[in-house]
């Protein structure tokens, strides 16, 4: 699932130059590793769509925005 999750958002984010968007949430993600996405491999699906909407929410975007 977690590449499910990465390539959806960065495939939408990059086309909607919205990177900054990106780096905003995954900077809230715990453990987040600078320069990397290793931690994706380390959490089962429904930890990371957790921490994932967390992070969304942490960030001020609404999902209408992403």
């Amino acid at each position: 699932m977690y590449g499910i999750v990465y390539h959806s958002l960065m495939d939408y984010l990059n086309d909607n130059h919205s990177s900054h968007k990106w780096n905003a949430i995954m900077s809230e993600l715990p453990d987040y590793p600078a320069g990397g996405f290793l931690l994706f491999e380390s959490y089962d699906d429904s930890t990371l769509l957790n921490m994932i909407g967390k992070a969304i929410e942490t960030a001020k975007f609404e999902p209408a925005d992403l």
